[in-house]
């Protein structure tokens, strides 16, 4: 398998930092599965990509994409 898209995120401050951490921590997931998800809500809230739900999967396409599709 190739490697994986990586994104560099750097915190302002401190407290941002353990925010985060202490929301994890309470979730139970990673840092990067929260912040990826934290991400992908932002995207789909801009327009930039959008969501379906098929069982247990989720996918996500650019909504450009998703009208190609259904026509």
């Amino acid at each position: 398998m190739g490697k994986k898209p990586r994104l560099g995120l750097y915190y302002e401050n401190e407290l941002i930092k353990r925010r985060i951490e202490h929301a994890c921590a309470r979730r139970g997931i990673s840092t990067t599965a929260y912040c990826t998800r934290a991400i992908e809500e932002c995207l789909v809230r801009d327009g930039e990509l959008m969501f379906w739900s098929s069982g247990s999967t989720t996918m996500y396409a650019r909504p450009d994409r998703i009208q190609d599709e259904e026509h």
